[in-house]
């Protein structure tokens, strides 16, 4: 029997979730097994990025986005509430020499999915180059992951 952590926060939904974004389904004793980085609570998905921030981070006024400072860690500590023009991509996409902030972009111009956009990735078809600048604070220059 697992039991609620301690430190961990009860979401609306009735499940809990800890600072590090393992979430814990109270009636199966177990915790739930993100696919790809969303969890399905009570019939509605949710990223485990924004259940983390929901519970633990502080919102500041108008900000509706959330930022990894750096890498891929759910941890509280690593997220940050955004507004809207604070948002750039860390990445550029490149592919025949057209640019794109995002996957979903370059996806929708090929007419084609996020996953297949993603193995393009990875075999080299498609090229990232770093979009970080130095007057946004909240971009980490050790990072050059996709936006959502």
């Amino acid at each position: 029997m697992l039991g609620i952590l301690p430190h961990s926060r009860p979401h609306s939904s009735g499940y809990y979730v800890t600072e590090s974004g393992k979430v814990y389904h109270p009636l199966s004793d177990d915790y739930l097994s993100p696919i790809a980085g969303r969890v399905r609570l009570r019939g509605q998905w949710y990223t485990v990025t924004l259940l983390v921030a929901s519970l633990y981070c502080p919102r500041p006024t108008g900000a509706t986005r959330i930022r990894k400072r750096r890498g891929q860690s759910n941890h509280y500590s690593n997220l940050i509430w955004i507004k809207p023009e604070q948002h750039t991509p860390r990445a550029i996409l490149q592919y025949n020499d057209l640019e794109f902030p995002t996957v979903k972009d370059l996806a929708k111009h090929l007419a084609v999915s996020s996953m297949k956009v993603h193995r393009m990735i990875k075999s080299g078809v498609v090229t990232r180059r770093s979009a970080v600048s130095e007057s946004n604070p909240h971009l980490s220059t050790s990072s050059a992951a996709d936006t959502e």
